[in-house]
C-alpha cells in the first residue's frame, strides 16, 4: 500500500516488538525457615567445635604445665637460688670460677616448653645431670681399679709404689683417692707456672695435682717432684700427699659434688679467708697478685687443701669451723671415716714401710 500526503498510520502499525530473550533463572531462595536453621546449626556447630579444640589446647598446655612443676619445680627453684650464689662468687672471684646457672636455667626452659607442647603425652627427661643443680654424680667408671703408682724417693730412702698405694687407698676416706686420681708419680722439675702466685723466694714446688688428660673419666694426677726427694717422708707422705689429694677433691675437681655443693664449699671457704680465726698458713698467706680476684681464688683454693692436711694429720690445730668445714665434705663419700684413727695406721705405713 502507498502512503500519500495527510494519511498518518496508525502505532499499531509500526509497533516493534522486543527480540526473544533467554529467560534467567530465579534466585535461590534461602530465605525459608529450613534453611536459615539448617545455617544457624552449621554455624553453631563450627563454633563449638573451634572452642572444643581450643579448650583442649589449652587444658594438655595446662596438664603440660603441671607436670613440669611436678617434675621440675624444685629444680628451677634450685637453679635460682644457684643463681644468687653464683652472684656473691662472681663479686668474689670474677671470672676463675665456672658458673653453670645459666646453662641450667636454658635446658629447664626447654623442657618446659617441650611439656608445655606435649601436655600429657609428655615424657619427663631423665638427664637430671643436665637439670639438676643438686644432682650429684655417681661412682666413676674404673673407681674399684688400683690407682697407678710408681715409686717415690725422699730424703733418705724410697717409698715403693706398692707401700703408696696402701698408704693412699686405705688411710685417706673412701672415693677421694680411687674415685679422683688415676695415678701418683714422681717427675723431674715442675711446669706449673707459680709465678701468678707471687710468692717471696724460697717457696719451692713440691708437688702438683692437675687434671690427667690420659684419663678420659675426669680424674687428676699427683706429681711428686725430684725436689722432694729432699724432704723427710713423713712431710711427703702426710702433709704433702694429704694436700693434693685435697685439691683432687675441691669444687675445681671432685667428681661427685653437686654444682650447689661445689658453691656452697667456694662461699665457706671464702668466709673463713677473710675470719681473724682462720687457719694461719704461711703458703696461703704469702700468695699475692695485683689481681685481687685472682688472688683470693688462688688463696681459697690453697686454703681448702692446707685445712684438709691438717684434717688428717693434725687435727687439733683446726678452728672447729675449718675441721667441720673438711669433716662435712669427707662424710658424704666416707661416713665412718676417723681422721685419728686413720693418722695412726697412716704413720705407722709410712714408718713400716721404710725401703
Amino acid at each position: 500500500m502507498r502512503y500519500g500526503e495527510g494519511f498518518s498510520p496508525s502505532p499499531s502499525e509500526f509497533e516493534i516488538n522486543p527480540l526473544p530473550t533467554e529467560e534467567k533463572p530465579e534466585k535461590e531462595d534461602f530465605e525459608d525457615e529450613d534453611t536459615r536453621k539448617f545455617l544457624r546449626r552449621v554455624a553453631r556447630n563450627t563454633i563449638v567445635t573451634v572452642l572444643a579444640t581450643q579448650a583442649l589446647v589449652h587444658g594438655n598446655r595446662e596438664i603440660g604445665r603441671l607436670k613440669f612443676e611436678r617434675n621440675f619445680g624444685d629444680k628451677a627453684e634450685a637453679t635460682e637460688l644457684l643463681a644468687s650464689k653464683e652472684q656473691k662468687i662472681k663479686e668474689l672471684f670474677g671470672d676463675n670460677y665456672s658458673y653453670n646457672a645459666d646453662l641450667y636455667r636454658n635446658n629447664l626452659s626447654g623442657e618446659r616448653k617441650e611439656h608445655e607442647f606435649m601436655g600429657a603425652f609428655t615424657e619427663a627427661s631423665t638427664d637430671m645431670e643436665a637439670l639438676d643443680p643438686n644432682y650429684r654424680y655417681p661412682e666413676s667408671e674404673g673407681r674399684g681399679s688400683n690407682v697407678e703408682v710408681s715409686d717415690v724417693k725422699y730424703l733418705g730412702g724410697e717409698l715403693k709404689g706398692e707401700s703408696l698405694r696402701k698408704i693412699a687407698q686405705e688411710t685417706f676416706p673412701k672415693n677421694w683417692v680411687k674415685g679422683e686420681v688415676s695415678q701418683i708419680t714422681q717427675e723431674g722439675e715442675p711446669d706449673f707456672n707459680m709465678d701468678e702466685y707471687g710468692l717471696r723466694e724460697g717457696w719451692v714446688t713440691l708437688a702438683t695435682c692437675g687434671k690427667d688428660d690420659v684419663d678420659n673419666s675426669r680424674k687428676s694426677k699427683i706429681e711428686f717432684y725430684q725436689v722432694s726427694n729432699e724432704q723427710s717422708r713423713q712431710e711427703l707422705f702426710g702433709r704433702v700427699l694429704a694436700h693434693e689429694f685435697a685439691h683432687a677433691n675441691d669444687w675445681e675437681r671432685d667428681n661427685e659434688m653437686s654444682t650447689t655443693e661445689r658453691a656452697d664449699l667456694i662461699l665457706a671457704i671464702a668466709k673463713r679467708l677473710e675470719s681473724e680465726d682462720r687457719y694461719k698458713s704461711d703458703y696461703v698467706e704469702s700468695i699475692n697478685n695485683s689481681d685481687k680476684q685472682k688472688e683470693r681464688y688462688y688463696k681459697a683454693t690453697e686454703y681448702w687443701a692446707e685445712i684438709c692436711s691438717a684434717y688428717f694429720n693434725n687435727p687439733d690445730s683446726l678452728n672447729v669451723q675449718d675441721w667441720f668445714l673438711v669433716h662435712e665434705n669427707v662424710k658424704k663419700s666416707d661416713p665412718s671415716f676417723d681422721a685419728r684413727q686413720k693418722k695412726e695406721q697412716r704413720v705407722n705405713l709410712i714408718h713400716s714401710s721404710r725401703q
